[in-house]
């Protein structure tokens, strides 16, 4: 019986070898069945849709869709053949964690982090060496620049140091403010003392050991304030709080604007004393404590003191006799004068000048006056008086002056002590002012 099918058991048995087989085998429509092969054969059995599948799942191995082919592969890549050697080039133009050698500039838009416990230094090529926390401690940081690009710290190889609390140290003692010479702050340790040189000379210098200060024009000192205060001003050697010395005139000015005062203000613990040039051009000694001028000099050199001690008083009283109580003033600058007593009291010490007027009462006996210090019974001046003698009668008259040195709270009287005075105000009169 001829063989109509070729089933698996007929080519088990051997009936059907490859020889029996046409060299073109046309399987259109037929379903051939071959064992599923396992992962990773590499043999010379057929190969089914099955093992196909499996072993391109496991090429692409869950991959993601835009990246499960050759072609979206070689896509990533940039279609580059020589990838490697593309990377290897970029990588070796990258810095290494461990340090190396920048070829061009440094640029960050953000913070450069050093870590904990490290301290971040810059080297130049000429052993300049700037130093942030050079002690590596949090508490302590300090920004160094030293001459030393492997031992610069806060205290070794510094040329300039800021601390953390704001101070800096110039090591050289040097500060240039401006190109050229001459224009620097600096410590002269030899001299112990501080320097500020401006233009061709010195400005401002301080002698640290006995702290004084002085200002300088062409290197010549002008002013000086010593340790004690006293400023100095064309001397060296100040010896009061302000001492003003030159070799020609010497003049202080102080100048005000236009319809304005100018003043010198002098005070002690209680009171001041203004010196001033006036709106109206008169020069004024002025107690400023009490608001009142002492003294004024008018532009025409005319002098008024208008609180100086003057007086003149009168009596309305007749036959008047003994200490005498004038009961009409006309003038008492400083109320110095009093009516109920009759005396004129010193309110400081100077020398004064007193005049004492009248004229002989209806008598022919003998009349005497004189003035008296302070109640005695004797007349100053050694008993010096004014007298009309017997035989006299009325309208004999007479002027008595004496020039006088005082105490503060001395007084003076007029004393009528022999006869009577006719009284009356056109013929009594008791005056006196302060000379000075």
């Amino acid at each position: 019986m001829a063989i109509t099918k070729i089933t698996a058991d007929v080519i088990d048995t051997g009936t059907i070898t490859a020889d029996n087989l046409n060299a073109t085998l046309d399987l259109t429509g037929k379903t051939v069945t071959v064992a599923n092969a396992s992962t990773g054969d590499s043999d010379t059995t057929a190969a089914n849709t099955a093992f196909v599948q499996q072993e391109i799942a496991a090429l692409v191995d869950s991959s993601p869709s835009a990246l499960n082919t050759l072609n979206e592969l070689a896509a990533a890549l940039g279609d580059d053949a020589n990838f490697s050697t593309t990377v290897n080039s970029n990588i070796a133009t990258k810095l290494p964690l461990a340090g190396g050698t920048l070829t061009g500039a440094l640029t960050t838009n953000g913070v450069i982090n050093t870590g904990t416990s490290h301290n971040f230094a810059i080297n130049t090529p000429n052993s300049l060496r700037i130093n942030i926390d050079s002690n590596d401690s949090a508490t302590d940081q300090v920004f160094v620049i030293g001459n030393n690009q492997t031992a610069v710290d806060a205290s070794n190889n510094v040329f300039f140091k800021i601390s953390e609390d704001g101070y800096v140290d110039i090591t050289s003692g040097i500060l240039q403010l401006a190109t050229g010479s001459n224009r620097r702050l600096f410590y002269r340790a030899g001299n112990n003392d501080v320097l500020l040189e401006a233009g061709s000379g010195l400005f401002y210098r301080q002698d640290i050991g006995n702290t004084n200060h002085s200002w300088f024009t062409g290197n010549s000192e002008r002013m000086r304030i010593t340790s004690g205060g006293d400023v100095g001003i064309g001397t060296t050697n100040p010896s009061s709080n302000l001492h003003v010395e030159t070799n020609t005139h010497a003049n202080i000015r102080i100048q005000a604007g236009t319809n304005s005062s100018a003043s010198l203000r002098l005070r002690n613990d209680a009171v001041d004393w203004d010196v001033n040039c006036q709106t109206n051009d008169n020069f004024a000694i002025y107690n400023h404590t009490v608001g009142s001028e002492r003294l004024v000099i008018d532009s025409s050199g005319n002098v008024t003191k208008p609180g100086h001690p003057v007086f003149d008083v009168t009596s309305s009283a007749s036959a008047l006799t003994g200490p005498i109580s004038y009961n009409t003033v006309y003038v008492n600058v400083g109320s110095h004068y009093n009516t109920s007593n009759g005396r004129f009291t010193a309110p400081v010490a100077g020398t004064y000048m007193f005049t004492t007027m009248y004229i002989k009462n209806a008598t022919s006996g003998v009349c005497r006056r004189r003035f008296i210090l302070n109640g005695a019974s004797s007349g100053m001046m050694n008993g010096r008086q004014l007298r009309m003698d017997s035989g006299q009668s009325y309208g004999d008259n007479g002027t008595m002056i004496i020039i006088v040195t005082l105490a503060a709270g001395d007084y003076v009287q007029v004393d009528q002590y022999v006869g009577a005075s006719h009284g009356g105000h056109a013929y009594e009169q008791f005056s006196g002012f302060l000379i000075g």
